[in-house]
């Protein structure tokens, strides 16, 4: 797998901002590699009589390894006998190029034209006159000077005796012209072998007399032209190595003058004979180009240095965090010993006093009993006595476990703990104030909810490792990706010098916080057992498990309830549409079915969503707030309304292929919702029973929503229940048919029934009083009371429809018209900018962070949602066609399902991006032992206010743009908060298994 999509998948979503972004390195490194690329591929071949001076990279100045180690540079002027003359780069250059003393270079050649080409076997050794030098008859190459003549040994002298003493050093063989045809080329050769004294001709057959030695371009290329050096080098990857090991700088301007021949082939480490193809030099390149490496080589390691500062930072902030959360909890711990302590103080107390009570008591009976003398009588009624105490006792101690103040092994334990150190309670800062402490909430409730705080904070330092080490490894893929890409190994220094010094990399400070968070959990609730605290705190689930058959049974309930489904509801029509008595029933138990039909149908869209937030990095569980130890994969999930879909297809063709009769043919509705109800009611470990209690645990809550505060999963399971009216209605209808026994099912339906309209009405009171719930926590009137109204409108509509099914008459149809309008123009803008927080005009009607690859989702949203939310024209529509009005409540109740399905997708994506924006990814649980901080007022600092209508325009905007976040209170510390009500502590159920105090 590729390791950017291994870190997309690993990686917290709610800190991906935050880690190494893998792919953008990928790119800067591949700009390195194009700009390499670029220094190793070899310029076209030009004509250069056709190129004009400086309008390519061939009149750019040379950056070879002859230039790199010689200082000062060309000024363009060309001296006799100078030994620095460059190669030039075109004929371009050589009609420019003038001598020190400014003559022409043609004019000074003498007799010899310029223009022409010299043999390469003519002698090196110049007339006086010629070359220069100021001993006559003095061999010279280069900068070496022969020996006079008279100084030749006799074997010097007989190695050439056909030539003169003079004509020993002698320039090398010439390319082949690549003007001339190879065919001409091959024979002129064989004729230059053959005869020493052979001139070379031009392409007209001309014989041209030779040129200067010092004129001649080195040994490279076609030795009749001046052109740009074509040698390639013996090991070009060696040669380019040392050129990006150790860059050196030339002039940036090009050189008009030309490299002394001699002195290229001397110290030239190109080897090999010349090159007779049209490629140049591959170590003679433009300086721009290696400019272009150093350039983009640079870009990349300040690439690197940026990301590392960032996750670097980011890491600390986060440490600092957890050592003062761990600092709270800790304090939290010793508050809960203490108050046991006292608990178990004042029980021993109450223990004693008891015993002295029972001892007295017995002395006054004693004394009675010598008084009257009925010894006898006392011992008998002592043993009735004692044997009644002791099963009291035992009966006492039952009940007392369930107490608050029932003495486990546990609180046993904490005896031996040491007492904890109590100056945390006192400021810092020279201990100005006292905080004030409340330790009325019960030990139990203490308990619980530290147990859940410290088991979050360990899942928080989990993740903050996962995110150290992620990113280790991301730094660790793209340097050694660089060392691919760049010699010399640039990546591994910059990982062994930079990185591996980081503090997410070499600091111990994660590692003890996470010992001593696993020791204190231990102590205090596992009696000193270190391995069971481990096993409980430490998170498996970022592990990948197999759930492919979860995913194989979710398909076959899935396929074989539909395919079910559809025979039944063959049979049913069929049997409606018959002109028997049953065809009345028929049409009411189609229409208890389609009830079922809709909460299953939400249910499997659910699902589905889950795996598209699993897919595009949306942390459901986390917003959700559920646990990720036990949590269900949505494979997983999606067997529960598989399983209600094979449970209503069966139930559906059993139904109507009238199995059991008559005197079954109406109970058969029944059968399937008690089924369903002892499914979720069964008490047993099985199928999914921790999911099963959550999903009652917030039913629960929904039904007071008044008392409890307003969590995600309390509104979103609210605004879930608003979508399913028509369920609601049924509800009604069940009991009603089932009551009556099925006596004139008419009088049930809902132009008689106002049970079925009141109950149509209670998911937007559910929903009004979370809103109320919320104003009374915040004061804030915006959104809350805003969106109190919404579902105000909302409970008048079905109000407004009830009346209009009750009497049909036009004035009650416009009433119902109107609120309606009103009802979905208000959804409709608080979907769209609230709940999805999209139609932003700078982020072309979206927003600026979208999670979801495909844009035009939402522009299909946003259209989709309008349309539906218009759906109650159907009623108007079909207002006086009763015969298809349970059809037309049917479609309006489906269209809005799929709605509220789409509108659950981008909720929760809303949701998550909230999250990303305020880098939250763990939850902080309330403490039980609220401390009260004084708040200190900070002045603001001088500056410029703008008019009152931009502030009202800014905070306008930035309050809708963060309504949607306020809808609901998150699970924090309440470090500061008021306590939590007694009627809330009372109420709340545990969220985790039974403790053993």
């Amino acid at each position: 797998m590729k390791f950017a999509k291994e870190l997309d998948r690993n990686a917290v979503p709610e800190w991906k901002t935050k880690y190494l972004d893998y792919k953008q390195g990928k790119k800067r490194l591949k700009a390195v590699a194009r700009a390499i690329r670029t220094v190793e591929r070899a310029p076209r071949k030009q004509d250069q009589r056709d190129s004009p001076q400086g309008n390519s990279a061939r009149d750019a100045p040379v950056y070879s390894f002859l230039n790199r180690e010689r200082g000062g540079s060309y000024d363009g002027t060309i001296s006799k006998g100078d030994l620095r003359v460059p190669a030039l780069r075109s004929k371009s250059d050589v009609a420019t190029s003038t001598w020190s003393g400014g003559e022409d270079v043609e004019a000074s050649a003498g007799s010899q034209h310029f223009g022409r080409q010299v043999d390469e076997r003519s002698p090196l050794r110049q007339p006086i006159h010629q070359g220069g030098g100021d001993r006559p008859g003095m061999a010279r190459y280069g900068s070496i000077i022969g020996s006079p003549p008279g100084d030749l040994t006799p074997s010097m002298e007989s190695l050439s005796p056909q030539r003169t003493r003079t004509s020993m050093f002698e320039l090398p063989e010439p390319a082949l012209d690549p003007q001339r045809s190879k065919d001409g080329q091959a024979r002129e050769l064989e004729a230059r072998d053959l005869d020493h004294s052979y001139t070379p001709a031009n392409s007209s057959g001309q014989h041209l007399a030779p040129r200067p030695p010092w004129t001649q371009l080195a040994h490279t290329g076609n030795a009749y032209e001046v052109q740009k050096p074509k040698d390639k080098p013996v090991e070009p990857s060696a040669s380019l190595q040392r050129i990006l090991s150790k860059p050196h700088r030339v002039n940036s301007t090009p050189m008009d003058g030309r490299r002394p021949a001699f002195l290229r082939r001397v110290f030239t480490i190109a080897g090999g004979t010349p090159s007779a193809t049209n490629s140049t030099r591959d170590d003679d390149v433009a300086l721009e180009a290696y400019r272009e490496v150093d350039f983009r080589k640079a870009e990349f390691f300040l690439y690197l240095d940026q990301q590392l500062d960032k996750i670097d930072t980011f890491y600390k902030a986060k440490e600092e965090e957890a050592i003062d959360r761990q600092k709270v909890l800790r304090h939290q711990l010793h508050l809960m010993r203490n108050k046991r302590l006292e608990e178990l103080e004042a029980a021993e107390q109450q223990r004693k006093k008891r015993i002295m009570a029972n001892g007295e008591m017995n002395r006054h009976t004693d004394e009675a009993s010598d008084v009257n003398g009925h010894a006898n009588g006392k011992r008998h009624r002592d043993r009735i006595v004692n044997a009644v105490g002791v099963g009291l006792d035992n009966a006492l101690d039952k009940v007392d476990k369930i107490r608050n103040g029932h003495i486990g092994l546990t609180s046993k334990a904490m005896r031996d703990l040491g007492t904890p150190d109590d100056s945390f309670r006192m400021n810092p800062d020279n201990k100005d104030y006292t905080r004030k402490l409340e330790t009325s909430v019960p030990y139990r409730s203490a308990k619980r909810q530290l147990k859940a705080a410290i088991i979050e904070y360990h899942r928080g330092l989990e993740l903050l490792k996962r995110y150290a080490q992620l990113n280790h490894t991301a730094f660790r893929k793209i340097t050694k990706k660089c060392d691919k890409t760049l010699p010399g190994g640039s990546g591994k220094d910059y990982l062994t010098t930079q990185v591996d010094r980081a503090a997410f990399v070499v600091s111990q400070t994660l590692p003890n916080l996470t010992d001593s968070t696993e020791d204190l959990y231990a102590r205090y609730f596992e009696r000193g057992n270190r391995k069971m605290a481990i096993e409980v705190l430490r998170d498996k689930g970022y592990r990948q498990l197999d759930y492919s058959f979860g995913a194989f049974r979710a398909g076959l309930f899935g396929g074989a309830g539909f395919a079910l489904g559809v025979s039944g509801l063959y049979l049913g029509v069929k049997d409606s549409w018959s002109p028997t008595e049953y065809a009345t029933i028929a049409d009411y138990l189609l229409q208890i079915y389609a009830g079922y039909f809709l909460v299953v149908i939400l249910a499997a869209m659910f699902c589905f969503e889950c795996s598209v937030f699993k897919r595009n990095s949306v942390n459901y569980k986390f917003i959700f707030e559920l646990n990720g130890r036990n949590s269900l994969d949505w494979r997983q999930l999606s067997e529960i309304p598989a399983l209600f879909l094979f449970l209503l297809g069966l139930t559906m063709t059993l139904n109507f292929w009238w199995v059991g009769g008559e005197a079954m043919y109406r109970f058969w509705p029944l059968v399937l919702v008690s089924i369903t109800v002892l499914l979720f009611l069964l008490p047993y470990p099985t199928l999914y029973h921790k999911t099963r209690r959550w999903f009652l645990y917030s039913s629960f809550r929904l039904l007071f929503s008044g008392w409890y505060p307003v969590e995600f999963r309390d509104l979103f399971l609210g605004d879930l229940t608003c979508s399913l009216t028509y369920v609601f209605g049924n509800f009604a209808l069940f009991f009603c048919l089932y009551g009556h026994d099925w006596q004139d099912p008419p009088q049930c339906n809902s132009s008689h029934s106002i049970a079925l309209g009141l109950l149509t009405t209670l998911p937007g009171l559910f929903r009004a009083a979370q809103c109320l719930n919320r104003f009374k926590e915040t004061e804030k009137a915006f959104p809350h009371l805003a969106n109190t109204g919404k579902y105000s409108c909302t409970i008048g509509m079905n109000i407004a429809l009830m009346i209009f099914r009750f009497d049909k008459n036009m004035h009650r149809l416009a009433a119902f018209a109107a609120i309606a309008t009103v009802n979905s123009v208000y959804c409709i803008v608080w979907d769209i900018k609230m709940d999805f927080s999209l139609f932003d005009v700078e982020s072309k009607l979206l927003r600026k962070d979208l999670l979801f690859n495909h844009r035009w989702w939402y522009y299909a949203i946003m259209v989709i949602d309008p349309i539906i939310r218009f759906n109650w024209l159907l009623y108007v529509i079909f207002a006086s066609d009763l015969q298809h009005g349970t059809i037309v409540s049917f479609c309006v109740a489906l269209s809005e399902v799929i709605r509220r399905g789409l509108w659950s997708l981008f909720r929760v994506e809303n949701e998550q991006i909230a999250n990303n924006r305020a880098l939250k990814a763990a939850r902080e649980l309330p403490v039980p032992f609220v401390e009260e901080l004084p708040t200190h007022e900070t002045a603001q600092p001088p500056g410029v206010e703008p008019s009152p209508l931009v502030q009202t325009l800014r905070r306008a905007g930035t309050t809708m743009a963060a309504a949607h976040s306020e809808d609901y209170v998150r699970r924090k510390s309440n470090w500061g908060a008021p306590a939590p009500t007694p009627a809330t502590r009372s109420m709340s159920f545990p969220e985790s298994d039974s403790d053993e105090d």
